[in-house]
């Protein structure tokens, strides 16, 4: 996952170049990317919902806070994965991938891994961590759910 994690960052951090710097910007932000260090984040929650809602309320949540890319499927283990981009950092110009796989744990709800990679230069932002744990507090935040 870590090898696709830094192909949508290195795609992503090139429309944030091309949104300042045109075409030139664009390829200066992908090429620049493959220098900087991938960080990424990663922590374990329940929900107290069946697997169906629980995606559901993921894929809404990744809706609120960036672009939902995906669900891929996950043959044979019952899994679902859900990918989306958002921005953190400051100004939200730092391209985050954030990843949830979810399946369903032993009381009849749902369990999920809520993973985020960022890149991150000298100065660290902590973006990974960041939007793992702000993603962790919105699905929380929600009356019927656990942490």
């Amino acid at each position: 996952m870590a090898e696709d994690e830094d192909e949508l960052l290195a795609a992503t951090l090139g429309v944030v170049g091309a949104s300042t710097g045109g075409k030139g910007g664009q390829r200066g932000a992908s090429f620049a990317s493959r220098f900087l260090k991938t960080v990424a984040y990663e922590m374990g929650m329940t929900l107290p919902l069946p697997l169906e809602a629980a995606t559901e309320r993921v894929t809404a949540t990744f809706a609120a806070v960036g672009h939902v890319l995906d669900q891929p499927p996950e043959p044979e283990t019952g899994l679902r994965r859900i990918r989306a981009v958002a921005g953190g950092g400051v100004g939200g110009l730092n391209p985050v991938v954030i990843s949830a796989v979810l399946g369903p744990d032993e009381v009849g709800g749902t369990s999920l891994t809520l993973r985020a990679a960022a890149k991150e230069g000298i100065i660290k932002q902590r973006s990974a961590e960041k939007m793992t744990k702000r993603i962790a507090d919105l699905l929380a935040s929600h009356p019927d759910s656990r942490g």
